[in-house]
């Protein structure tokens, strides 16, 4: 529901008359203001004024998780109308109750912007056919007043769709677009209408350090704006393809490692004194051994931390590229800077691993935003008990805050409150976001 204390800000600030194209208050989540050119700097102004913060040039958000809100304020030249039309829009605006400038189009408009959302891939669902039929209900010659203005509109083939009451095809689209910006135009708008331009936020740090909470406290927020987010979890090592080549390349190495004990173990000049088969030795001693030969060949380690980063990256374009095709918010739960750390935790820190970063670099998608949480290890341990030991979250600690500037990765106080640091998080990825839907605009 939308808070109506925007709405009587937006009454105070417009300079002349504004009009609500979406959903009319307090009905929609979310408020869509077409505005000319005397009134959007003031209502830019006063919205900032009340804490709204902008991404892009028309979306402005309230980042309080206790009342989300969502405005986006379109310039009414973006339409493309005709001085007259464009008039004649506002002029007939019905004001909302209590409101001297806020107003809603009239009947006959109603269906005119709902026809040319409509051919821009805005689905005819039963909350744009209520509309429809409110406008009919309040006006019975909505449809006559519509087709009149259609041509002015551009909108003659979007209306007689929106009259058909039913989901109108990609080449029905196009053609109707098309008497407004083209043929060529209209198919380029029409395949990729609809869709908000999906990004990836990451988060990253040790266990404990808050990623988890965080993300939910993001998504929540983001759901409460309307905007769709997915959460995506990625780590170096947890990768089923990965432990199939691994479990075939210890088999191999334990060969080795077991042939090696056999030849250093027992008196004088390398003569073992009992002969054991790989099969034979403990397997804890063999896993050191073979992890220990891995190790000291700096070969073995090049290869298998490339075959690591190549399936790390892979797997985070995998499992982001369908999401952000489909136009949402993807918040990792650890991403590359998570991958540059874990190489040279697992495999040895003293080498760069450049091939390898640069491979996790290139195959991974552009994070839009990505923040470390930064915690002292014991307040990990004491928020989670997990396979690391104070030491060894220590050692983490040390890689994350060295490799945190080489990769953009914004440093956040992991230990303040939970609120505050979502706060802060938010103010840094509402930005970050592409400006909203093509739907949303009209001039392509």
């Amino acid at each position: 529901m939308t808070d109506m204390s925007i709405v009587a800000l937006i009454d105070a600030a417009a300079l002349d008359r504004v009009v609500v194209f979406g959903s009319p208050p307090p009905g929609g989540r979310d408020l869509d203001v077409v505005a000319r050119r005397a009134s959007l700097a003031a209502l830019r102004d006063a919205l900032e004024a009340d804490g709204f913060v902008p991404s892009g040039a028309k979306a402005w958000a309230r980042l309080d998780p206790a009342r989300p809100l969502a405005v986006e304020l379109v310039p009414a030249r973006s339409w493309g109308l005709p001085p007259d039309a464009e008039a004649a829009l506002f002029d007939a605006a019905i004001a909302l109750d209590g409101c001297e400038r806020v107003c809603r189009p009239a009947p006959h408009h109603q269906l005119l912007i709902l026809a040319r959302r409509l051919v821009r891939g805005g689905p005819l669902d039963d909350r744009r056919r209520a509309r429809v039929d409110a406008a009919v209900a309040e006006d019975p010659d909505a449809w006559s007043r519509a087709r009149a203005e259609a041509p002015a509109w551009k909108a003659v083939g979007a209306l007689d769709l929106l009259a058909q009451a039913k989901p109108a095809g990609l080449s029905e689209r196009a053609a109707a677009l098309a008497q407004e910006v083209g043929g060529a135009r209209a198919w380029r708008a029409v395949l990729g209408s609809g869709r908000r331009a999906g990004v990836v936020v990451a988060l990253s740090g040790v266990d404990g350090s808050g990623k988890t909470s965080q993300t939910e406290a993001l998504m929540a927020l983001l759901d409460g704006l309307g905007v769709e987010s997915v959460r995506v979890w990625t780590r170096l090592s947890f990768n089923e393809r990965l432990w199939k080549v691994g479990r075939a390349g210890k088999r191999v190495l334990a060969v080795v490692a077991g042939r090696r004990r056999r030849g250093t173990s027992g008196t004088g000049a390398g003569v073992a004194t009992g002969a054991q088969s790989p099969v034979d030795v403990d397997p804890s001693r063999l896993s050191d051994d073979v992890r220990r030969l891995r190790y000291e060949s700096r070969f073995l380690t090049f290869v298998w931390s490339t075959l690591v980063a190549l399936e790390n990256g892979l797997a985070h374009r995998r499992q982001t590229r369908d999401h952000i095709k489909a136009g949402r918010v993807v918040v990792c739960d650890r991403y590359v800077l998570d991958s540059a750390v874990h190489l040279r935790y697992r495999y040895g820190e003293s080498r760069p691993y450049r091939f390898q970063r640069w491979i996790v670099r290139a195959l991974s998608p552009p994070a839009s935003a990505a923040f470390y949480l930064d915690v002292e290890p014991a307040t990990a341990v004491a928020r989670k008990v997990d396979q690391y030991d104070e030491a060894q979250l220590a050692r983490q600690v040390r890689l994350y805050r060295e490799e945190c500037g080489r990769w953009g990765v914004v440093r956040m106080e992991g230990e303040r409150p939970a609120a505050d640091l979502a706060a802060d998080i938010a103010r840094v990825v509402w930005p970050a976001l592409r400006p909203p839907t093509p739907k949303r605009v009209w001039r392509t």
